[in-house]
């Protein structure tokens, strides 16, 4: 499914309505039916809960309207709107018209009376519909949404977005006011801004709802301002990805990777990557280790192949006899490694992560231009590498272009991890992994990711395609972890990784 941009959904918007005849009123009426519906499914209306429907003078404003005109026909809920206004689109004065019609109490925040009886009923709500403000929003939340914002966080009652929490946008910056929502219903298609890093926890649990848009227009491609079409990948997704053995497929077919990880103190990074890679469709996994680290992983693996690294400042092995290198997890920043991982990268393809992405930066700093990776390497940054890397680019405000640029500079697949996982390619083929699962932050887990994505490359998986099947199963291991276990450490990710979808 692709992630759309604020400008793109608003175009969809524009031409269902005036090029193929969609009514803005069926929309809209569509939309609040819809979500309503998704809402049931996630949250238990039983016992009468009262809810609040908070409208801003906008389509999102008129979609709660359209929620709260059902609860008050179809349901015993008692509900209440509160509005910022009274004059706002059309569609939204029409739904209010009818809202008053019917006699349901409609609270306008605007004077200390009406504000105070609002944020009794937002206080008393068990339920509250957010619909204040919508994706155009420009800047910090004005008031008095920004208000009944902060009062509406306060609540204990489940917070139910309308199409995005209020308050996020294109331009959402970490200390603007934002509702933080439980459940995010977002129609047509997940909004680009949801996945903003500030942005994504408060959206909760995103549905999607679909409310008749046509297809084609949702499902249009390089229709975009940056011409990227960023997909959201599903567990689905990944499990058509997942490489096939053939009848006569043994170990030496599977592919054969070659990890450069680890060093005095740091050893379980390279572990914790060599034996992540076994869990893959790979064959074989040979981790080298130097003299002063050789006894003690050569003691503690079985299924790995321990091999001591070549001797020389610069030396590596003959990278011909494998399929893929995984290089960077403990590795160190010295000298020597720099050499070596000219070297690697000269002589193989794969992935590249942690230190080896340092070592990188160093090179790009020395020569003043980052090497042209040829198509050959997944690099795999947190935050902090990536800025040390690419210390122009701003991926707080704007990780899409920041990680596309960086692929396209990098001629590489670049993967940027965090609460959300960006992906992106040179050739453009860009997308999104949802992950918000905290839990998952703990150390070691991205040496566990980098084995991953060094396994799947290694028996035969086009890189890009290995750097988001990696980051899908990595995220799934952690969830089916997670499900057993209140905290976890990145060791015990292993058990899961070569769970099937």
């Amino acid at each position: 499914m692709n992630i759309v941009s604020s400008f793109r959904m608003k175009e969809i918007d524009r031409i269902s309505i005036e090029e193929r005849g969609f009514g803005g009123l069926l929309l809209m009426e569509n939309a609040g039916i819809r979500i309503l519906q998704a809402a049931e499914s996630a949250v238990d209306f039983s016992g009468k809960r009262p809810v609040v429907c908070a409208a801003g003078s906008g389509n999102n404003g008129g979609d709660a309207l359209v929620i709260a005109r059902q609860i008050f026909s179809l349901m015993e809920n008692p509900v209440t709107i509160v509005i910022t206004k009274e004059n706002g689109t059309e569609s939204f004065e029409f739904h209010l018209n009818l809202c008053r019609n019917l006699g349901i109490r409609i609270i306008k925040a605007e004077d200390s009376e009406s504000e105070t009886e609002a944020y009794q009923k937002i206080e008393d709500a068990e339920i509250i519909f957010d619909g204040l403000s919508g994706t155009g929003v420009n800047g910090p939340l004005r008031e008095p949404a920004a208000a009944l914002t902060e009062r509406i966080n306060a609540s204990k009652a489940y917070k139910l977005s309308i199409d995005i929490p209020s308050g996020i946008g294109d331009q959402f910056r970490s200390g603007y006011p934002a509702v933080d929502a439980d459940f995010t219903f977002t129609v047509g298609r997940p909004k680009r801004c949801m996945y903003l890093p500030e942005a994504r926890p408060f959206c909760g649990i995103i549905h999607t709802v679909r409310i008749g848009f046509p297809r084609d227009l949702l499902n249009a491609s390089g229709c975009e301002s940056d011409g990227r079409d960023w997909q959201l990948v599903t567990d689905s997704d990944a499990e058509q990805m997942m490489p096939e053995l053939s009848p006569g497929d043994y170990k030496n077919s599977r592919g054969h990777l070659a990890v450069f990880a680890g060093s005095p103190g740091t050893s379980g990074a390279a572990s914790l990557c060599a034996e992540a890679a076994l869990r893959t469709s790979t064959g074989l996994v040979s981790l080298f280790a130097d003299s002063d680290s050789y006894a003690v992983l050569a003691a503690k693996h079985q299924a790995v192949m321990v091999k001591p690294a070549p001797e020389g400042e610069a030396a590596v092995p003959d990278l011909s006899r494998y399929q893929a290198a995984a290089a960077g997890p403990g590795w160190g920043v010295t000298d020597r490694r720099t050499a070596q991982l000219k070297k690697i990268i000269a002589g193989s393809r794969g992935v590249l992560d942690a230190d080896a992405v340092t070592l990188l930066a160093g090179i790009t700093a020395e020569t003043g231009n980052p090497p042209d990776l040829e198509g050959r390497w997944v690099l795999t940054p947190h935050p902090g590498e990536f800025r040390r890397l690419f210390p122009d680019f701003d991926i707080a405000a704007d990780p899409y272009s920041a990680v596309a640029a960086a692929a396209e500079r990098l001629n590489a697949v670049v993967l940027l991890k965090g609460i959300t996982t960006f992906i992106a390619a040179a050739d453009g083929r860009s997308a999104v992994v949802d992950g918000c699962y905290p839990r998952l932050g703990t150390a070691g887990s991205g040496d566990v990711l980098c084995g991953i994505i060094g396994g799947y490359a290694a028996s035969g998986v086009e890189l890009f395609d290995a750097a988001v099947l990696g980051a899908a199963v990595h995220l799934r291991a952690a969830k089916l972890c997670g499900e057993e276990r209140q905290w976890f450490t990145a060791d015990e990710l292993l058990n899961y990784t070569g769970r099937s979808f």
